[in-house]
């Protein structure tokens, strides 16, 4: 076992010359993943929060979170306990974010933050839009 993360070590050492510095990488060298990152999706996300608690959709108690979707350049709105409001969060979503054209709601059974999910974003899924189930 020693032998192996010495050698993984070694390899380190061999990448990075031994220097404190990473290695720079020539722009356009690396293959393009598809990944983007949108910071500003932070903010809108913190905005949302404020709209549900202004509109007594709770978190924790209605739903468990609001994460940013960087790759669709949107938000969703997890583990929503119940249907209605999730329907509710949707209209609202759909009023604060207009230039945001796909969204869709459905039930998530497995994983973490089990309950209905809502999404708005910019860039079309996929798996299909609009509004409703998608499958």
């Amino acid at each position: 076992m020693f032998g192996r993360w010495a050698r993984g070590l070694k390899t380190w050492l061999h990448t990075f010359d031994g220097s404190p510095d990473p290695p720079r990488v020539p722009p356009g060298s690396m293959p393009d993943t598809g990944f983007r990152f949108a910071p500003e999706l932070f903010e809108c996300r913190s905005e949302v929060q404020a709209l549900l608690a202004e509109a007594d959709i709770l978190w924790l108690s209605h739903y468990s979170s609001v994460d940013p979707l960087h790759d669709l350049y949107g938000l969703e709105v997890c583990g929503i306990k119940e249907e209605e409001t999730a329907e509710r969060i949707l209209e609202l979503l759909q009023q604060r974010f207009p230039a945001w054209p796909h969204s869709r709601w459905y039930y998530k059974e497995y994983g973490r933050d089990i309950g209905w999910k809502v999404d708005i974003h910019r860039e079309p899924h996929s798996r299909g839009s609009g509004g409703g189930r998608p499958w």
